[in-house]
């Protein structure tokens, strides 16, 4: 009620019909600009939403690039040419078959790339006793055997060739 007559004061020309003030062009104006205003913060509100969308998958993504490097760089310098290697080597080759196992790292591309040399490792390096301790690389070899991968890689050895 206070509103009410505090329109009838200073607003005249605002005539009354069962309580509520007539409509005029200002108030009219007003309420138009308010709804535009509002309209323009959600829509940037959903602008600001999606690029911290995207920010976070490429901070993701950029994440799961590094785990990958810092893995594979363990992995070179375990990487023994006379073909004799230690278990480090292999509990190493675990811990990146269970990342890419359970989906912790997004690598299609990656595991393309790779797999010649994981396949090559299960195959030629891995004694055939200590399979079934390693049950998430035996995993992941079958899986990359399975999916007959183009051939490249970093080692892109012989021993392994796509139908």
């Amino acid at each position: 009620m206070i509103l009410v007559q505090i329109v009838n004061n200073y607003f005249p020309e605002a005539q009354q019909t069962s309580g509520f003030p007539v409509w005029t062009a200002v108030s009219t104006i007003a309420a138009i600009a308010a709804a535009a205003f509002a309209g323009i913060s959600v829509l940037l509100a959903r602008r600001a939403l999606e690029a911290n969308t995207n920010a976070v998958k490429l901070q993701a993504k950029a994440i799961s690039v590094q785990t990958l490097e810092s893995i594979f760089r363990d992995i070179r310098l375990l990487d023994r040419p006379d073909g004799k290697f230690k278990p480090a080597f292999f509990n190493t080759l675990e811990y990146l078959s269970f990342l890419i196992n359970h989906r912790i790292v997004e690598t299609s591309a990656m595991q393309d790339f790779f797999a010649p040399s994981i396949i090559q490792w299960y195959e030629n390096a891995l004694n055939p006793d200590d399979r079934d301790k390693f049950a998430e690389f035996t995993r992941l070899y079958h899986r990359l055997k399975a999916a007959k991968p183009n051939g490249r890689g970093p080692h892109n050895h012989t021993s392994y060739s796509p139908e």
